[in-house]
């Protein structure tokens, strides 16, 4: 009874330290983002703040991940793929989304993970390694493919100017007001503001990468790094560089020294002073992109060696070996607030992993034969902290053989250095030194090596790996495709697989930690390169040793080469040309080069060459052709790949004839029109008022009256002249009649003379009236106006109240109505009232349009608790929750209902798939 008692106690101490914990370097633990193909440009991380902003599902989804423990803050679609680097602030992201139809300039919320707004890019964001958004004032700089450069206000995402730029964007960087761009064999220099390109200087060879110090414009180029003058683009000195051609990317900096990594994996260290080269240290044997500057640590990363760190306080390479296992697919990026280093890795996770804030670089090491070790070194701060350091020296066993605390060290006062021995009491092959800040929190831990031959090694553990893996399906080159399955191991341990094979695509994935005899499920995603006959190899890795393979077998075919051709159907008249778009995606062979024809016996023939293609890469081409006679007929679209016909598509096509249109036949006017004509600027005068027909019959009595008029006047001069004593009190009455304004007696009582009675025409005080017409019309749309904007500030305040609730999009329309307010105002402005009334008549529209949404919306808020009730039930027994089974609400509010509960829900993992809410596993 003892024994067995006494056997669980000591399994009850043990299993505890089966539990792997992570490695102390691990910031956060990984975070699985889905698979990213190292060929295939995607954005790279970005911190701001406590926060992570990372692409998951190969770039289609931006999301937020705590900084401080790892959680998923918020995930939102973006309808594209984040192609560019992102750009954050404080308030917001910024994303340029790229491939197929959706390039979008895209900005995100930073708190709630919400669209503030996105703006239609004018092509596919660029697709470059160094692709990224820059900030120059108010303005993001977009970078699109084919050599365009656009700026947009990061406010509202208005654009503000758009650049055409000599050759496509391969590195860009900023100074103050000033962007540098390398566009192939041009050096380009615009002002941020305007677009406005300042100088364009061509070289003979494509530009690689540039960086400004100070006053000095930096720019490297095959194996040489030029000065350029920054006012005009001419070259000053130049320095041919050690190791290779200069990597892609942006030239870092520290005070007068600049740092430009070479394709050898050599750092080529230049004073820019004195512009030569100061040393150039191999620390790699390949570069990958050009270094990160922490602090007094140098970052540079390779594709098969992993992360290193360079000390810039003692210009040495700080030996970390615990970095050669991380493999960033793109940029690094730097948490200052934590201290760590931010990637993507090619296994499809994101990592932040720690950089010493402080090290420890031996400078002498002497070992002897009676097991004494000498160690001279130096303690170097790389961050801007100041610390107190304390140095720790254990052997494999655990034993301490030597303890110190040392002087602080400070921004000011970067290293301390020490000299100290120990004795071992067996050889071993290595110690660990580590360097412990205040209050004993661990910096790094440190492995030195010792010369000692009889040193211990722990004996290696053989282990062995079983697979179990479903059948390969029909596959098709350039379509991605799974291998899943699952594999036990009988020894624990760090589990990575591995797929090779020379028709795909060479992948590997990190299974994680994995105890003895667990059956670990894979899902492994790669693409077919070449039809046939195809062999993968699936190796396990446990602790970076081989421990196991097998090989699946299925068979690749060719398959459709055109993805689409529009118009599908076309109309034309004889003369006009039309844009035909043919989109193509290359399911042939990796590297095909394809030349696409389209012609037909109504129109002209036109031909384009594209590719090479990779296997699944698509591509679009615009083919203009003329329509030459009339008639109706097909377009035949054909493609060819080594002059071979793979695929055709038609396209019906419809020539109209041109038809003459006769001239018009002048219509013979009559005398009475043509005397009408000549009084027309009278008649007009009266035709608002009278009519036509109105205001001639007063012109024909103006005209009759006119002669009586005369020959009354005459009648009355003669009467005067035999009555030469007239009263003077009879011609002031014509005064009053005037104020009266009767118009027959004021002709009569009138004694000027005749050609004072021909101005009498009631011109004169009619006229005002037309014009105080004017403002009427535009004060009764004004008040209009000003109605709806008084509702229309009620609506936007319910649409927010709404979007609080996690409604989506409503805010936008409020917005797009209070543009059309400002359309009308305009239109009043200006007095076009005729189209003012119709974009009120639209406003008017569009706001009830909204009111009756928020109103159904608001039913639907009231009801929510049933509706929940019910999607939560549907979930947990089918796993899915069809919009068709919520017959309880409107069937345009059942998606929206969907959409709602699975934001209010973050922790169940759902995904809205068509028309159902689906429940992923874990």
């Amino acid at each position: 009874m003892k024994r067995p008692l006494l056997i669980l106690l000591m399994l009850i101490f043990v299993i505890p330290t089966w539990i792997q914990a992570q490695p102390y370097y691990y910031a956060l633990e990984p975070i699985k983002v889905g698979n990213l193909a190292p060929r295939i440009k995607r954005s790279s991380p970005f911190v701001v703040g406590d926060k992570i902003i990372t692409i998951k599902r190969a770039g289609n989804l931006i999301a937020a991940v705590n900084a401080n423990n790892g959680s998923i803050l918020w995930e939102t679609p973006l309808g594209g793929v984040a192609v560019a680097d992102v750009l954050a602030d404080w308030r917001r992201i910024y994303i340029a989304t790229g491939e197929r139809s959706a390039n979008f300039f895209i900005a995100i919320d930073l708190v709630s993970g919400r669209r503030a707004y996105y703006t239609q890019l004018p092509g596919e964001a660029d697709r470059s390694y160094n692709s990224r958004l820059i900030q120059v004032g108010d303005l993001i700089l977009v970078p699109v493919e084919g050599g365009v450069l656009a700026a947009y206000n990061k406010d509202d995402g208005k654009e503000a100017w758009v650049v055409e730029l000599p050759g496509s964007i391969e590195v860009m960087v900023a100074k103050d007001d000033t962007v540098y761009l390398g566009c192939e064999k041009h050096l380009v220099a615009l002002r941020g503001e305007s677009g406005e390109i300042l100088w364009d200087q061509k070289f003979g060879t494509e530009i690689a990468a540039l960086g400004v110090v100070e006053d000095d414009l930096l720019m490297g180029m095959e194996s040489t790094l030029y000065f350029i003058d920054r006012t005009n683009g001419q070259i000053l000195a130049s320095i041919t560089l050690k190791g290779g051609k200069v990597v892609a990317g942006e030239i870092p900096h520290v005070g007068k020294r600049t740092y430009v990594m070479t394709t050898g994996g050599y750092l080529n260290i230049v004073d820019v002073e004195e512009r030569k080269i100061k040393d150039f240290p191999r620390l790699a044997k390949n570069a990958f992109d050009q270094p990160l500057i922490a602090g007094k640590a140098l970052v540079f990363w390779s594709r098969n060696e992993g992360i290193f760190v360079y000390d810039l306080n003692e210009g040495v390479q700080v030996y970390i070996p615990e970095y050669s296992a991380f493999k960033p697919i793109f940029r690094v990026r730097l948490d200052q607030e934590r201290w760590s280093l931010v990637f993507l890795n090619y296994s499809g996770h994101l990592m932040s992993i720690k950089l010493p804030r402080a090290g420890f670089v031996v400078r002498k090491l002497k070992a002897y034969e009676n097991l004494t070790v000498f160690i001279e070194g130096v303690v170097s701060l790389y961050s801007n902290d100041t610390i107190v350091p304390t140095i720790e020296v254990r052997s494999p066993d655990g034993d301490l053989l030597w303890l110190e605390k040392m002087s602080s060290v400070t921004p000011l006062l970067r290293t301390r250095r020490t000299r100290f021995r120990f004795t071992l009491s067996k050889p071993f092959s290595y110690v660990e030194l580590k360097v412990l800040m205040d209050e004993g929190n661990l910096s790094w831990i440190h492995r030195i090596e010792l010369p000692y031959e009889e040193a211990v090694v722990p004996p290696p553990v053989a282990g062995s790996a079983t697979f179990a893996v479903h059948e390969l399906k029909s596959l098709i080159v350039g379509e991605p495709f799974e291998i899943s399955g699952s594999l036990t191991v009988n020894v624990k341990g760090e589990l990575e697989l591995l797929l090779i094979g020379e028709k795909i695509i060479s992948e590997s994935i990190s299974l994680g930690w994995v105890d003895a005899g667990a059956e670990k499920i894979f899902s492994v995603q790669t693409v077919p390169i070449i039809p046939g006959d195809i062999s993968i190899k699936l190796v396990a890795k446990l602790n970076g040793s081989e421990i196991g393979e097998t090989t699946v077998r299925g068979t690749c075919v060719q398959g459709s080469v055109i993805e689409e051709v529009s118009p599908s159907s076309i109309n034309l008249k004889e003369g006009d040309t039309i844009k035909l778009k043919v989109k193509v995606k290359n399911r042939l062979l990796d590297g095909a080069l394809l030349r696409i024809e389209a012609s037909s016996n109504l129109t002209s023939k036109e031909a384009a060459n594209v590719g090479p293609l990779k296997a699944g890469e698509e591509k679009e081409v615009s083919l203009t052709l003329t329509a030459l006679k009339s008639g109706s007929s097909q377009i035949m679209v054909k493609v060819f790949h080594k002059d071979k016909l793979v695929e055709e598509a038609l396209v019906e096509v419809s020539v109209e004839p041109v038809v003459q249109t006769p001239p018009p036949t002048p219509i013979p006017t009559s005398p009475l029109e043509s005397l009408w004509k000549v009084f027309a600027p009278i008649t007009s005068l009266f035709e608002p008022y009278l009519g036509t027909m109105g205001s001639r019959i007063v012109v024909l009595g103006l005209i009759a009256g006119i002669p009586l008029a005369v020959f009354l006047g005459l009648t009355k001069l003669r009467k005067r002249e035999e009555k030469p004593v007239p009263k003077v009190v009879e011609e002031i009455k014509p005064e009053r009649v005037e104020i009266i304004r009767p118009k027959p007696e004021e002709v009569e009582m009138t004694r000027p003379k005749p050609v004072e009675v021909e101005e009498i025409p009631v011109l004169p005080p009619e006229r005002p009236g037309v014009e105080i017409e004017i403002p009427t019309i535009q004060k009764e749309l004004e008040l209009r106006l000003d109605e709806l904007a008084e509702r229309l500030k009620s609506l936007r305040q319910r649409a927010e109240a709404m979007e609080n609730e996690g409604f989506t999009g409503l805010v936008d329309r409020a917005e797009s109505i209070r543009r059309l307010i400002d359309d009308v105002r305009i239109e009043i402005a200006e007095r076009r009232y005729d189209y003012a009334k119709q974009l009120m008549d639209r406003l008017q529209s569009n706001m009830i349009s909204l009111d009756r949404h928020l109103e159904s919306l608001e039913e639907l808020l009231g009801s929510w608790n049933k509706i929940e009730g019910r999607i939560k039930m549907m979930l947990s027994l089918w796993g899915r929750a069809p919009a068709s089974l919520l017959t309880t609400i409107p069937e345009n509010l059942r998606i929206i209902a969907l959409t709602r509960f699975a934001r209010l829900h973050p922790e169940m993992r759902l995904e809205l798939k068509d028309d159902e809410l689906i429940l992923m596993e874990e």
